[in-house]
């Protein structure tokens, strides 16, 4: 009952399967149950094998017939947690070879996803310093720390890949509203690319602070990598800012039986001996824990702001 209320329905399957099985084994035990003809160690041995394979047998049709139809597919598992109206929840697959990886909308399998949030255009504006002289193209240091909204995309792919291939799944929506799960329970690589209108000088900053908001149901399992890209430069150098966990945990609601997302900040210092002397495009990077690296994580990004020395 707390594995069902937690939003994990597998774990309470499980549970259950096992359950039983070792309550029908301290059953035969004590002998609460007698066969008409003396019992000797074999045949109890064999009982309890019968009832292990049937909880493993139960275990995997609930995996597979269960939690893999409607909205259980998705990255929130909670039966009891259905998609609203403006919410979808589909399959990620790995198509097969020679194939073009192009399918119908409606089939909900794609090779790919890729979710674009709405932006007002009164929001584009990027606050980020501008140059400070002719000689230079590099925006100068700034006194007061900046701000640069997310306007990016979020993609969702399966390793090999480097990014969603061709006809992938695009939609203007956020992860907050969109959960995904691959169907073979394989790794799926989620990250969040930002572009920015021009390269900004590494020592802009002493540390950048990434604004989430966090509506996901299992609190502890994701980190954050901050990648800064030069993508302008020969062989797209990158530096990596580190990783931090997600900290913050989403209110519940019980009485609708939903979670309400909480904004976190995580700050990433920017090294001293950096590989790249500037960076015109950031990357996020979505690490999850190994028990659910198949499904996405509700997760947004909000804003970058550039915290100055």
């Amino acid at each position: 009952m707390v594995a069902v209320w937690m939003g994990a329905p597998l774990l309470a399957t499980a549970l259950l399967c096992a359950s039983a099985a070792e309550f029908t084994w301290l059953y035969l035990v004590a002998g609460v149950y007698r066969s008409r003809k003396p019992s000797n160690l074999q045949d109890w041995l064999l009982r309890i094998l019968l009832t292990l394979i049937l909880a493993v047998g139960l275990t995997i049709v609930g995996r597979l017939f269960g939690f893999h139809s409607g909205f259980q597919s998705g990255g929130e598992p909670d039966a009891k947690e259905r998609p609203g109206p403006h919410e979808s929840v589909t399959t990620l697959y790995q198509p097969p070879s020679g194939s073009t990886g192009s399918r119908q909308v409606t089939d909900k399998n794609f090779p790919g996803v890729i979710l674009w949030p709405e932006v007002k255009e009164t929001q584009r504006k990027l606050t980020v310093p501008l140059p400070s002289s002719w000689s230079t193209a590099l925006p100068a240091v700034p006194r007061n720390p900046s701000s640069i909204l997310f306007t990016g995309q979020y993609w969702m792919f399966k390793p090999p890949q480097d990014a969603p291939p061709p006809g992938s799944y695009f939609r203007r929506a956020s992860p907050l509203a969109l959960s995904f799960l691959t169907t073979d329970q394989r790794a799926l690589s989620m990250q969040a690319v930002q572009k920015l209108d021009h390269p900004l000088d590494l020592g802009c900053c002493r540390a950048i602070q990434v604004t989430i908001l966090n509506a996901d149901r299992y609190p502890g399992t994701v980190a954050l990598e901050l990648l800064l890209l030069d993508t302008q430069a020969p062989g797209l150098p990158f530096q990596s800012l580190g990783r931090r966990d997600v900290l913050s945990r989403p209110g519940l609601k019980p009485v609708e039986l939903s979670v309400s997302p909480v904004t976190e900040v995580l700050e990433f210092p920017v090294p001293r001996n950096a590989r790249i002397r500037e960076f015109d495009g950031i990357q996020v990077l979505f690490h999850r824990a190994p028990f659910r690296v198949d499904r996405s994580a509700k997760i947004s990004i909000e804003h970058f702001t550039l915290v100055p020395p």
